[in-house]
């Protein structure tokens, strides 16, 4: 019964993943999307393995047909193409916050770099997965390709970098927030478990 505080707060986030991901605003290949945020705080709040099991659920939701994902896309089909690498990355970007959080939450260097590094995770899953969905094979991982798809997967030709943008305000955003509730009365000691 230990876990069940971690359990419900897991479940939160699932949620709060699925609401994220509605929030959409469209371009062509990859949408700018809000629901990363939202592994990034969980591996701030709940630690490396209750993170990733939200997170992980929220995948699963979207693989067994749930329109889960942005613009209520849901499927394998959505998981293998061109933003598959990305909610991958959602995944891998919660244990690697999780893991490189301060347990204690009185580091705010420290809770920048984790959520930094996640979202570094997010980009090093994502952009690969587009090239080699985009050219179709292995040639998406030639330089050319990888440095297109990059430009692809971090905002379109009018906006180049918007989406890095986006996350570096959505990455402070998450170190706020997180600050804030570290602080709440009860949420401590849920932090160290």
């Amino acid at each position: 019964m230990k876990s069940l505080p971690k359990m419900v707060l897991a479940a939160l986030f699932t949620g709060l993943m699925v609401a994220g991901a509605l929030v959409t605003i469209p371009f062509p290949g990859v949408p700018l999307v809000i629901v990363n945020a939202f592994p990034w705080l969980a591996g701030l709040l709940l630690g490396p393995l209750w993170a990733a099991i939200s997170t992980g659920l929220y995948l699963l939701l979207g693989a067994f047909g749930l329109p889960v994902f942005a613009k209520g896309t849901a499927g394998i089909g959505t998981l293998l193409g061109n933003t598959g690498g990305f909610l991958l990355g959602y995944l891998l970007s919660a244990l690697v916050v999780g893991l490189l959080r301060d347990p204690e939450a009185k580091s705010v260097l420290r809770t920048s770099v984790a959520v930094i590094a996640g979202l570094v995770t997010v980009y090093l899953a994502g952009i690969p997965w587009l090239a080699f969905v985009a050219y179709k094979g292995l040639s998406g991982f030639e330089p050319a390709h990888l440095t297109q798809a990059f430009l692809w997967g971090t905002g379109p030709a009018t906006f180049p970098l918007l989406f890095v943008l986006g996350d570096v305000v959505k990455a402070v955003g998450v170190v706020v927030v997180a600050g804030v509730l570290t602080r709440l009365p009860g949420v401590q000691p849920l932090l160290k478990k």
